[in-house]
């Protein structure tokens, strides 16, 4: 979706200040929230002498949060929840990765004049490293694993395979547009089969490294969603997105509950509903607020 969304946003005005300003505005000011939320959850259920005695690393992981370093947790805060503030904020640092490689991305098109050959060796290169990664997970020091897994290097094949589904649009619309319910069957079928026979790559169900032909049907899937009653979002929601408020405040709810030592269904509820809502505060609040400012990065020079 990130790799769709993000090239065509690119093409659509692929001037760096405007593309860098936009993506910042969409990411940072929501991370500030979420940070406040999480220091509150911290200050009001952790314990003050912990926090007290760990003033500076505390203070600097807070920084971190709002910069690069979401992925950090030093160690006092280990015992916090499920093991750490927000482990969902991994991926921010490889989503910015991301949004840096596209202007590379399309100054390779432009440079080699074949945008399809570019786009299907850094797909072949970076499936590659994953499937290596992940093949030898167990026989390679554990720090070197996590180094890897955490640059955007063995993501980056999804992230093209994106791009090249939005650059392929005109081809691929009339296969998905109005087909929910075939790429549904297709999605449930592979699942089923990954489940009884896994096979990795091409079949693997869970985790980040999942099966080539599971990433190809979840994609499907994806995009027969978005051309299926493609108006039914915008009737529903009227233009307004809580989807990122949901993903970078799940994991701090999910942390108070554990906390509370509420589990199962007395917690999914609540944890669901509050999520929604920490994301809905999130969006009018401080989302939709800063994304308007996107006027003055298109108009100013």
């Amino acid at each position: 979706m990130s790799g769709f969304l993000i090239s065509a946003s690119w093409e659509r005005n692929p001037l760096l200040r405007t593309y860098a300003v936009n993506r910042a505005l969409r990411i940072f000011p929501a991370l500030v929230g979420v940070l406040g939320f999480s220091v509150l959850t911290l200050v009001v259920f952790f314990d003050a002498g912990v926090l007290a005695a760990n003033a500076g690393k505390f203070t600097l992981w807070a920084l971190g949060q709002i910069t690069l370093l979401q992925d950090w947790n030093p160690d006092f805060l280990r015992t916090w929840g499920i093991g750490g503030v927000n482990g969902s904020l991994w991926t921010i640092p490889v989503e910015l990765s991301f949004y840096a490689f596209v202007p590379v991305l399309y100054w390779l098109f432009r440079r080699s004049g074949a945008p399809r050959v570019v786009l299907g060796t850094v797909i072949a290169l970076s499936l590659a490293v994953q499937v290596m990664t992940y093949s030898f997970q167990h026989s390679m020091p554990e720090l070197l694993f996590k180094l890897i897994t955490k640059t955007p290097i063995p993501w980056l094949w999804m992230f093209c395979a994106g791009v090249l589904a939005q650059r392929s649009l005109p081809a691929v619309y009339p296969l998905v547009a109005g087909r929910l319910g075939h790429f549904a069957a297709l999605y449930l079928g592979v699942s089923l089969a990954s489940w009884a026979l896994p096979a990795y790559p091409l079949l693997l169900g869970t985790s980040n490294n999942m099966g080539v032909v599971n990433f190809a049907a979840l994609a499907g899937l994806v995009l027969a969603a978005a051309y299926t009653r493609s108006d039914m979002a915008e009737r529903l929601l009227c233009r307004n997105d809580v989807s990122y408020g949901v993903y970078i405040f799940h994991i701090p709810v999910i942390n108070v509950f554990v906390e509370l030592g509420v589990s199962g269904w007395t917690a999914f509820v609540p944890a669901v509903a509050l999520s929604v809502a920490l994301a809905a505060i999130s969006w009018f609040v401080v989302e939709k607020p800063s994304l308007r400012l996107r006027h003055w990065a298109l108009y100013q020079r």
